[in-house]
């Protein structure tokens, strides 16, 4: 992701919970959102509030995520299979 849109992306997280605070319900956040060009659900305004403070209390190591994605994967580069 982009600075840019990581920026962007930022701005409407704390757009959506300063509406949530002061009082807008999901429906209305997403509404504005949408009358503004920008398509999210109200899940979506839902799931945002709701993941919100621990999301914002710890970062997860970017070495734990590239260890999850290597674990996810079928096989590496090195041990690629053999078809007979």
């Amino acid at each position: 992701m982009s600075v840019r849109k990581q920026l962007y992306r930022n701005g409407n997280e704390n757009r959506i919970m300063e509406m949530h605070e002061g009082g807008c319900g999901p429906h209305q956040i997403a509404g504005v959102f949408c009358d503004h060009g920008i398509k999210i659900t109200a899940t979506q305004v839902k799931n945002i509030i709701s993941s919100h403070h621990e999301l914002s209390s710890k970062a997860l190591p970017k070495a734990v995520a590239k260890a999850a994605i290597k674990a996810a994967q079928p096989w590496t580069d090195d041990a690629l299979p053999t078809f007979s």
